[in-house]
């Protein structure tokens, strides 16, 4: 997709959310509640609860393998690096350099379908939430979460025992 096109959804994303109080809140709670430690947390939960197995868990390793050389191979900016065009929502927990693939949306897709099959309990709505929410803020392009989210379908019908 055309950046400037990417933009003027961001942009334009965070002018109805911006908008509406109730829904603004919400990404707001989601932007600072799924980070890196709470991923991890939510994992050791999940697998002492008996929800998630040893080999689920080598899955979301293996994929963190994947996004680093995928970020690393194709480079593409983060949208936020366009102050100039769109709002920056939040203070940014800069981990990596580049915006593609999500990595939070990987992770969050992976562990949805992850839980669905060892549940048969869906949380994809949440996962789409949380991509929504690094539009919002600037973290990525709807392009990014798009193809993140083939990407953990992918991953996850290759990888999952």
């Amino acid at each position: 997709m055309n950046n400037n096109f990417e933009l003027k959804i961001i942009k334009d994303l965070q002018k109805i959310i911006n908008n509406n109080n109730i829904i603004l809140k919400i990404f707001i709670f989601l932007l600072y509640i799924f980070n890196i430690y709470s991923f991890i947390t939510i994992i050791i939960i999940l697998y002492y609860n008996n929800i998630i197995n040893f080999n689920n868990i080598l899955l979301i390793i293996y994929s963190q393998f994947i996004i680093y050389i995928l970020k690393n191979i194709i480079k593409r900016k983060h949208p936020y690096y366009y102050k100039n065009i769109i709002k920056i929502t939040s203070e940014m927990d800069i981990v990596d350099k580049y915006s593609f693939p999500s990595s939070y949306t990987i992770n969050a897709f992976l562990l949805s379908n992850i839980i669905f099959k060892n549940t048969n309990i869906n949380y994809d709505y949440i996962s789409l939430l949380i991509g929504l929410t690094q539009i919002y803020s600037g973290s990525n392009y709807p392009s990014d979460i798009l193809l993140s989210i083939i990407i953990s379908k992918i991953l996850f019908n290759i990888f999952y025992i």
